[in-house]
C-alpha cells in the first residue's frame, strides 16, 4: 500500500468534492459503505465525503504532506516530503475520529447502521463487533 501513496498528497482528486457541505451521512447507502473494503478505500472515501481532511500541509516547512502507510500499524500518516524534516500525523488527526482505536472502515459501517436506525446488535453484528462501551460511545456521537 505504500507504493501507491509514495508522492500522492490528495487522497481523492480535489475536483470530486462537492463545495458545499451537506448532510452526507444520510445520503449514504450501503453500497457506499461496503465499497470501503480497505484502509485505502475508506479514506477516500470519508475525505470526499468531508469526514476527514482530503490534504495536509507541514507545518514547520510549509509543504504539502504525503500520506504512507504506518508500517507499526494499519494507520495511515501525513509525512513530509523534507528530508530533514519528517514530521507526521495521522490521517485522523483533527476528525471525529481522531481519539478512536477502532478501523475506520469498521467505524463507518457501524455509523451507517446506527443512522439507518438498526438495532445495536446488528449495527455490532455488521461491523464485525465491538465493545459494548464503544458501541454506546459511537451511538451517542452519532
Amino acid at each position: 500500500m505504500a507504493g501507491i501513496y509514495q508522492s500522492m498528497s490528495h487522497l481523492p482528486d480535489p475536483a470530486t468534492i462537492p463545495e458545499q457541505p451537506q448532510d452526507l451521512i444520510h445520503q449514504w447507502t450501503l453500497r457506499d459503505v461496503t465499497v470501503t473494503t480497505t484502509t485505502e478505500d475508506t479514506i477516500k472515501f470519508l475525505a470526499k465525503q468531508k469526514l476527514l481532511a482530503n490534504a495536509s500541509t507541514c507545518k514547520a516547512c510549509n509543504r504539502l504532506r504525503n500520506i504512507h502507510q504506518d508500517h507499526s500499524k494499519t494507520d495511515m500518516l501525513w509525512e513530509c516530503p523534507n528530508r530533514q524534516c519528517q514530521s507526521k500525523k495521522s490521517v485522523q488527526h483533527g476528525s471525529l475520529f481522531s481519539e478512536s482505536q477502532l478501523s475506520l472502515t469498521k467505524l463507518i459501517t457501524f455509523i451507517y447502521c446506527w443512522v439507518e436506525e438498526y438495532p445495536l446488535f446488528c449495527c455490532n453484528k455488521e461491523c464485525g463487533g465491538m465493545a459494548e462501551h464503544s458501541q454506546t460511545h459511537w451511538g451517542l456521537m452519532c
